[in-house]
């Protein structure tokens, strides 16, 4: 049995052997190694891990560090145990962007991040700008295990413990870079959880998508501190009129505001809608609370508009006619169920 292993073993080797030979020689094989690393930039994560084991050529040319710069691992589901093998493999100082989904609501017990996950890409890639991670569960995680090097981080549908983001307030070691932070579906996150977020001033895009716990006083205070905001969502907050008053006065270049479903919004509040001359982008989708003279105003006074939703708001034709007619040239009218915004560079 032993004799026959070894020589499975061996017809292996020389298998690989030919294999080897057969891509050097070949026209693909004999291209630069600069061109070869470029083919390979357009392979997602787990092709490029295939292909290291097909030849010790490609093995070699995987292991350059310029095409793991940006990673998306969300569609595969990785788990912790995947997560570490990568990161140790492949991952230094190159890499920009990280992508993960975790297993929230999965039978799986398992998820794709830890403590020592994060304190491992703090160290190992000190240039790390964006970290995405959807559908996990922080409970056991802190936030001064996040790299300190993030401009961008998006924790979308994610379970957060109250207060999580309290050490920002008190240390300032605490993503210090903080530019753009995206906890849309988090709906654990609160007013006070606003008070400590706000500690960043140099945050330019907040999206609270869902976050319905978000009040009131929770955006006064994050529009008295927050004062580089160009885009701020909070579809589905439990805001009034008072919340638009305060954006209005002190969000002076917000250019994207998404105001969908905040169902307690009354005609009140289109005077301080109308004074928000930077505005580019707006939706009132499902504002029910709005009629449609108001709204009109409104098209009427943003003179920047290139998108305007007011689908779920009862519209008649003559003022779907005067809104077309008062947006400027080229401004997006949606009057049907779209919810969300377009993508826009914010």
């Amino acid at each position: 049995m032993a004799g026959r292993g070894a020589a499975k073993a061996n017809a292996l080797v020389k298998s690989q052997l030919l294999s080897d030979q057969a891509l050097v020689n070949s026209e693909f094989g004999r291209m630069p190694d600069n061109l070869m690393v470029e083919i390979f930039e357009y392979l997602d994560p787990r092709d490029k891990c295939r292909i290291a084991r097909v030849c010790k050529a490609w093995n070699r040319l995987i292991n350059d560090t310029l095409l793991w710069r940006h990673v998306d691992l969300q569609k595969y589901r990785v788990d912790l145990r995947s997560v570490w093998k990568v990161i140790r493999n492949h991952f230094s100082s190159t890499l920009k962007s990280l992508k993960l989904q975790g297993f929230l609501h999965s039978v799986r017990k398992t998820e794709c991040i830890s403590n020592p996950v994060l304190l491992d890409l703090k160290e190992r890639c000190p240039n790390l700008e964006l970290l995405e991670i959807t559908k996990a569960n922080f409970t056991s995680l802190e936030v001064v295990s996040l790299p300190s090097s993030l401009t961008t981080l998006v924790l979308q549908g994610c379970e957060l413990p109250p207060r999580w983001f309290k050490e920002m307030e008190s240390n300032s070691e605490v993503l210090p870079k903080l530019e753009y932070l995206d906890l849309s579906g988090c709906t654990r996150i609160s007013n006070l959880d606003i008070g400590d977020i706000t500690s960043r001033k140099d945050i330019r895009v907040l999206k609270l998508n869902k976050c319905y716990r978000v009040r009131d006083p929770g955006v006064q205070n994050l529009t008295i501190k927050l004062h580089k905001l160009e885009t701020l969502e909070l579809a589905g907050c439990d805001i009034t009129d008072l919340s638009l008053h305060h954006i209005s006065r002190h969000l002076k270049k917000l250019k994207v505001l998404n105001l969908s479903e905040c169902v307690a919004l009354t005609d009140a509040c289109v005077g301080s809608l109308c004074i928000m001359a930077s505005l580019q982008r707006l939706s009132l989708h499902q504002c029910n609370g709005m009629s449609e003279k108001p709204v009109a105003e409104i098209s009427r006074c943003l003179k920047s508009l290139k998108y305007f939703n007011v689908s779920g708001i009862k519209i008649s034709e003559e003022y779907k006619a005067v809104i077309q007619a008062n947006v400027p040239s080229g401004c997006d009218v949606v009057f049907d169920s779209s919810t969300t915004l377009p993508t826009s560079n914010n």
